[in-house]
Formats: structure tokens, sequence, C-alpha cells
């Protein structure tokens, strides 16, 4: 309850805030010193008077001649929730209630004093929502829950991963030393709603080369300035709505040699692109074929396009065919006989879905290539290495 008071000019303010804290603990010498004042007034004797506090705002201030008192009542909002209902929060000051609380006995229907029967893990979590040990507050008598038992499914758990620790395997382009060529491939499905999160990873923009299929780009998306110290080499759109169709190409530092050469098929059921250029004595293809489109007939074109050149080869890209089923098992076989060679295990997932529709093939030697993650595609990454010249 707020009990108000009027000033000189017989203006309303509050003077006082009473306080019901169902704590008979809280509050002993406030409430004694407040007492007939409270049967004077007809307040409840419970409560605890929570007065007016007058703070001096100006003592550590260098203008001698400026006072600032400010006087308040030292309340502040606070809301209450169950354990259950705080997970996820962070919070500066929390009050963990543990003491008893007043129920009624089913048979008899009396009121007794229960005890709250709060386990390890409902503490744990009810504690440790506070940001520090300043700002955790214990309301009754705190004590310490039982050590877990040997057959406890959560020592158990912890017991297992001690003995097999997990083997972090996830590698980063900026890892890598300067003397490599590095180039990040990535089905982004949507360049223009993905340009950001691309540029914050600091594993993509690390890259020399970063080559993408699925953008859903139109001609009048302007994406020039999406990747700051990156130039666009090479893009192609979308015919009219935004669809698998087209790729992007940009490079850290033009290379006016690179000449990127397109090519692209359509049929009634699909299509397949395929997006040449070259990085040093390299020929670098990217390609993408459409889940519809006919497998045999990209095969046929692919293999075209890789027989007429010459030299060091590297092919990646987004081909909609399994390598772990008996498909790809078919392609793999065609393409060692020209020579090229899986950079990554075959067995290697390449979706959220636990497909390997995305590949890396060369036919030299000292190439590295794995898969990376990422949040908000459904395909993996593709990073690949090899020395510069």
């Amino acid at each position: 309850m707020i009990e108000y008071g009027t000033t000189s000019l017989n203006k309303r303010i509050p003077i006082c805030g009473w306080m019901d804290f169902r704590n008979s603990m809280i509050g002993v010498a406030k409430r004694q010193s407040k007492r007939q004042y409270q049967e004077r007034k007809g307040i409840n004797l419970e409560w605890v008077a929570v007065e007016r506090l007058t703070r001096n705002l100006s003592k550590n201030s260098k203008q001698t001649s400026l006072e600032i008192v400010r006087t308040q009542i030292p309340l502040i909002a606070a809301n209450g929730m169950t354990i259950a209902k705080s997970q996820g929060s962070s919070l500066p000051s929390v009050v963990v209630h543990v003491q008893k609380y007043i129920g009624k006995n089913e048979t008899s229907g009396l009121s007794r004093a229960r005890e709250r029967k709060i386990t390890r893990e409902n503490l744990y979590v009810a504690c440790s929502r506070s940001t520090s040990l300043l700002g955790l507050f214990i309301c009754g008598e705190f004590k310490a829950p039982e050590t877990p038992k040997d057959d406890d499914p959560v020592t158990l758990e912890i017991c297992r991963l001690r003995e097999k620790p997990f083997n972090f395997c996830l590698r980063f382009l900026q890892d890598v030393d300067i003397g490599w060529n590095k180039i990040y491939f990535h089905n982004v499905q949507s360049f223009i709603a993905h340009a950001e999160d691309l540029s914050r990873d600091n594993c993509a923009v690390s890259s020399d080369y970063i080559a993408l299929v699925e953008p859903h780009l139109l001609d009048k998306d302007s994406i020039e300035r999406a990747l700051v110290g990156y130039s666009c080499l090479f893009r192609a759109n979308c015919r009219s709505i935004r669809n698998s169709e087209g790729a992007l190409l940009y490079a850290k530092e033009f290379n006016t040699d690179t000449n990127p050469i397109f090519n692209s098929y359509y049929s009634n059921n699909g299509h397949c692109l395929f997006v040449t250029f070259h990085v040093q004595d390299v020929t670098v293809v990217m390609s993408y074929k459409s889940p519809a489109y006919n497998q045999s007939l990209y095969v046929e074109r692919l293999e075209a396009l890789l027989s007429s050149y010459c030299g060091k080869i590297l092919l990646f890209g987004d081909i909609n065919i399994d390598l772990k089923k008996k498909d790809g098992e078919n392609i793999r076989k065609r393409l060692l006989d020209l020579n090229f060679k899986c950079i990554i295990d075959a067995t290697n997932c390449s979706t959220d879905g636990g497909s390997r529709i995305d590949v890396c093939f060369a036919n030299f030697k000292f190439i590295e290539a794995w898969f990376y993650e990422s949040y908000y595609s459904y395909h993996k990454p593709i990073c690949i290495i090899w020395p510069k010249k």
C-alpha cells in the first residue's frame, strides 16, 4: 500500500510504502518503531514501512554552487515466476524463494507450514538465472541438495563424455596461411536474404573467391557493395521469377585473367549451369544441376566441358546427385575415368537432410577441401585450398 501526504503547497505526494513480506523476520525493528503509528492510522501491524530516503547527488560534483537532492521511496518493480518459466532468462537480481509455505492438509483441511521440495536440478536453474553472485538472494533457509547418486543419469552422461571427449574437427579458412589459394563455395539459397550473414562470417570473408549458386537474383537487385572488400566478377540472374537459376562469383582482388565463362542449359523439367574461371594455372568449374534436370544429359555436358580443358582442373558445386547412392557412384566412376578424384570423403553429409549432393573433385595433387557449417542454408558450404604458385 502507498500512503500519501501533502506538501506545504497542498500537493499530494507518496510518503511511505507499506509492504507485506509474508516473512516475520523481515522488518522486525521497523515494525516495532512504527507500531503506535500503525495502530493510530489503522494500518495492518504485520506490514513493514518503506519510508522515503533523501540522497545528495552533488557531493562528488565539481560544481560547488549546485546542489542536487533526490527523495524517493526505495522500491523497484519486480515480478515473480516459476523456476520452469525462468529457464533461459538472464537477470541482474534474483531472489530464490526456498522458505516454507502455508498449505492445507487435504484430509483435515487445516493449514500448516510445508517444506518446499526443490530438486537439485530446479535449484540449479533458479540460482543460475542471476548474472553475478552479488545479484543472487536466497529467501528462507537454504539447504544444500543431496549429492547425486552413482546411477544418476546426468552423472553417468558426464562420466561418458569425459571418457570419450568430443573431437572438434571444424576447420576455418582464416587459419590457413596466405600462401594458399582459398575458395568458399555455398548454395546460399537467396543472396539478398543472407548477404549480411555471409559478410559477417570470418571464414567466408577470409577466402580469395566466394562462389555461390541459387542466389535468387533479379536484374533489379543491386549487390555491388554487398560484400565489403570484394569485387563481383560474375553474376547470372533468374530469367523471370526468383528461383534456383543463376550464380554469383566474388573475388577479393579483381583479377583480369579470371575471365569467367557461363554456360546454362534448360529443359522442360529443369536446368543446369557451369561457371568456368581461372585461378593462376588452375581451371575452376562451378556447377549446379536442378533436381529435375536429366541426370544423364547433365553428366554428358559435364564430361564434354571438362574434356575441353587441359592441365589442372577443379570442379565443385551442387549437382543434386547423392554420392552415397548408386547414381552417385556412377558419376564418381565417370569422373575417375577422367582422372578426377573426390576431395571430400563421399560418406560425409553436405545437407541437413543427410544427403551428399554438394561435391568437390580435382585432377591434381596438394588440394584440400572440407565442409563448413551454415545456420541459414539447407546446404553446407565447401572450403577449398591449394598452394599458390
